[in-house]
C-alpha cells in the first residue's frame, strides 16, 4: 500500500457558491479564513483558484448592483414630473383664488345691496372713534 498514491476526494460546488465566496472576498466584509469555513471550502489554493477564475465577473456585477447611477434621462424624468405637478397644483391654487376672489366681491355686493336697501351701515367704520363709556381700559 505504500507504493500507491492515496486518492483525493474533490467536492464539486455550484458556481453560485464559488461566486458568492468570491463576492465576500473582493468585497472585504470577511478575511479569507472565515470564507472557507463559511462555505467549507477545502483549501486557500480552491478559493484563489475560483478568485483568478471569476474575478472580473463578480468585479462587473459588483459594478452593477452597487455602482450604478440615475442615468441623466431618469434624472429629467423625474425632473418632469415634479415639474407637472406643480404646475397642477399651481392651477389648482388659482381656481381657488379665482372662486375665493368671486365670493368676496358677492360679499360685498351683497352688503352695499343691503347697506342701500335697509338703510343701515353694515361696515365696520374703522375712522370712527370709539366711545369712552364702553368700560374698556377706564380701570373704574
Amino acid at each position: 500500500m505504500s507504493g500507491q498514491k492515496q486518492k483525493r476526494k474533490y467536492t464539486r460546488y455550484p458556481k453560485s457558491v464559488q461566486l458568492a465566496a468570491v463576492e465576500e472576498y473582493l468585497t472585504g466584509k470577511k478575511e479569507m479564513w472565515e470564507i472557507l469555513k463559511q462555505f467549507n471550502i477545502g483549501d486557500y489554493k480552491t478559493l484563489h483558484g475560483w478568485i483568478s477564475k471569476y474575478e472580473q465577473e463578480v468585479r462587473e456585477h459588483l459594478a452593477d448592483k452597487y455602482l450604478s447611477l440615475p442615468t441623466m434621462k431618469q434624472e429629467e424624468d423625474k425632473e418632469a414630473i415634479k415639474l407637472e405637478a406643480l404646475e397642477a397644483e399651481n392651477r389648482q391654487l388659482k381656481e381657488l383664488l379665482s372662486k375665493s376672489n368671486l365670493k368676496i366681491d358677492a360679499l360685498e355686493t351683497l352688503i352695499s345691496l343691503a347697506e342701500r336697501t335697509y338703510e343701515l351701515p353694515i361696515r365696520k367704520n374703522f375712522d370712527a372713534k370709539q366711545s369712552k363709556c364702553s368700560g374698556k381700559g377706564t380701570g373704574k
